[in-house]
């Protein structure tokens, strides 16, 4: 994110980076050769701003929401009525919808996580600002009137504040996300809202234990959280275990050189006891890597660091795990056009571009939290927060060939 950084900044904030301390683990690399060649082919679905004044939104960042009749969910940062950012429905054949668009106070401003769904169909999600008091919310929207809800205003003390990343449930109907900063010592939190929109904290981040969480949570059946946080020891960033008993467990803490830096992104668990996910920076060549954590020995494996060139680089989504064993994911920047890449790293460690964003009108920087999602046919959808036909953004899919 060297060259590149006022083009994309615009759309997200990046947490100030604070020197942080914490457990270290072992390392291992992978040689992990380019595949260059076009195997999927891209459609846009929708660019954003062909209403006025991009009141269709701007800026679509987040993962997608994809139901069983293949309509797409998403969130933009900016645009909307009054320019804070909206909640959007893209169908099957490319007919976009603003379900919602935000105000600033006291419903929030600036979304850029995933939505989640309830049972009845309503929409729950995080701003990054705006609020009562400025520091994000959690809000809801009623699928039915397209209503949005307050469920919970961060003050931006004891609380937290600027909750970036999306939010998981549990089976009770208790939500759990993370704040970038704020909570005791101001490095971020890990949070539990109830059903009735009271909030806990579970964890304040202290500067030993990392710093400035920005993915969102990974759950297992013991009620065990995991997720990543930007910073650490000398800036580089961990990733965690919180218990159901509150205790908090780094399970890696990541150097720079050559096992990578700042992870943003969310992880993704295999049935054997791995995590996988994205570093922005860092590896080999300083622009970030693939990496694969084994809970039971917390060895780390780098499965790919990018070059900048063909690969791409700056990879700030998570990653998403098939059936087969095979990952795909994006790297912000990069490319043969350099704007970024859609990437394929399969169960033998072959790493493959699918696709090379060209910026207009195919989209330019799958950013941060653009996670991909899937459907039965292994057709992929994403969003850019840039480029397309109108340079406002796009949501698109890849479809194998």
């Amino acid at each position: 994110m060297k060259d590149r950084q006022s083009n994309f900044t615009m759309y997200f904030p990046i947490a100030a980076r604070l020197l942080l301390t914490g457990l270290m683990g072992m390392l291992m690399l992978a040689s992990t050769p380019v595949l260059f060649g076009q195997t999927y082919s891209e459609t846009v679905l929708y660019s954003f701003g062909a209403a006025s004044g991009a009141s269709d939104g701007e800026g679509p960042t987040g993962k997608l929401l994809r139901d069983n009749k293949g309509n797409l969910y998403g969130a933009t940062y900016f645009g909307g009525v009054s320019f804070n950012g909206t909640v959007f429905v893209v169908n099957s054949a490319g007919k976009q919808h603003v379900m919602y668009s935000f105000m600033g106070t006291p419903d929030g401003q600036n979304p850029s996580s995933a939505l989640i769904p309830d049972a009845a169909g309503n929409l729950y999600g995080t701003t990054y600002a705006g609020g009562a008091y400025g520091y994000g919310t959690v809000f809801r929207v009623n699928h039915s009137t397209r209503q949005a809800t307050l469920v919970y205003s961060f003050s931006g003390g004891a609380d937290g504040s600027y909750p970036e990343a999306g939010l998981i449930r549990d089976s009770a109907g208790n939500f759990y996300g993370t704040t970038v900063t704020g909570g005791t010592y101001g490095a971020g939190t890990i949070f539990k809202i109830d059903s009735l929109g009271t909030e806990t904290v579970l964890h304040s981040f202290n500067g030993l234990d990392g710093g400035n969480p920005e993915g969102t949570l990974l759950r297992d059946a013991n009620g065990n959280l995991y997720g990543t946080a930007s910073s650490g020891i000398g800036g580089h960033g961990v990733v965690f275990k919180l218990a159901p008993s509150g205790t908090l467990i780094v399970l890696y803490q990541f150097t720079g050189t050559p096992d990578g830096s700042e992870p943003f992104g969310s992880l993704t668990a295999d049935g054997a006891g791995n995590l996988y996910g994205t570093t922005a920076w860092g590896g080999t060549y300083d622009l970030g890597t693939v990496f694969k954590l084994a809970l039971s020995t917390r060895q780390l494996t780098v499965l790919h660091s990018f070059s900048g060139a063909a690969d791409g680089q700056t990879p700030l989504a998570g990653l998403l795990l098939d059936s087969s064993g095979n990952l795909f994911g994006t790297a912000m920047e990069g490319g043969l056009f350099g704007w970024g890449t859609v990437f394929k790293l399969d169960s033998a460690g072959h790493f493959s571009v699918l696709h090379n964003f060209a910026g207009s009108p195919d989209g330019a920087y799958p950013s941060y939290g653009s996670d991909l999602v899937s459907d039965a046919a292994g057709v992929l959808y994403g969003t850019t927060v840039g480029g397309g036909i109108y340079g406002d953004g796009t949501v698109y899919k890849l479809m194998p060939n």
